[in-house]
């Protein structure tokens, strides 16, 4: 955990470490910048930088050489925006919530539409077998209708409410 504390025209960083000790792990002077930046909802963020990396460097017959480098290791203090968009998600979520306001009402619909796959299957089936596919009719009925009702009637025997029993004390 990441937090900033101004005092004496200085930031001084703070980090909450495992054991809930706050350690001041350094301090920057209050530039009027910064002090605009943390007044207005803005978040401290720690990421350290530095180490082993690979580039790519020409040489002299324009030839590409790869060349392993190190940058010494560094703490640094980026500040960031409070991100205030509204995303897509964020907008089926609460359409999601409008729609079904309790969780049985997801259920109830779930269930219907159980039931229409189930006649769409027996109907859809029965059709191949008039039309003479007999062995594709039969399982069309049993993907369609049988799973659906086999679905159905568990659904109605595991999830019915149950009373509760009263104590007495």
């Amino acid at each position: 955990m990441v937090d900033v504390h101004v005092a004496n025209n200085r930031v001084y960083v703070l980090v909450s470490v495992w054991t809930s000790k706050v350690i001041t792990i350094g301090s920057i002077p209050l530039t009027p910048k910064l002090k605009l930046a943390l007044s207005n909802n803005y978040y401290p963020k720690l990421s350290i930088t530095g180490g082993f990396f690979k580039q790519v460097v020409p040489d002299d017959f324009d030839k590409d050489k790869i060349v392993d480098g190190f940058d010494p290791y560094q703490l640094t203090l980026e500040i960031h925006k409070a991100d205030m968009t509204v995303y897509k998600s964020q907008k089926i979520d609460s359409v999601y919530h409008a729609a079904f306001k309790t969780e049985n009402s997801l259920i109830t619909v779930s269930k219907n539409l159980m039931r229409c796959f189930a006649v769409f299957g027996l109907l859809l089936g029965l059709g191949f077998m008039f039309l003479g596919y007999m062995l594709t009719g039969l399982l069309v009925i049993i993907a369609f209708f049988g799973v659906n009702s086999y679905t159905l009637i568990i659904a109605d025997t595991h999830m019915q409410t149950q009373p509760q029993r009263q104590r007495i004390s």
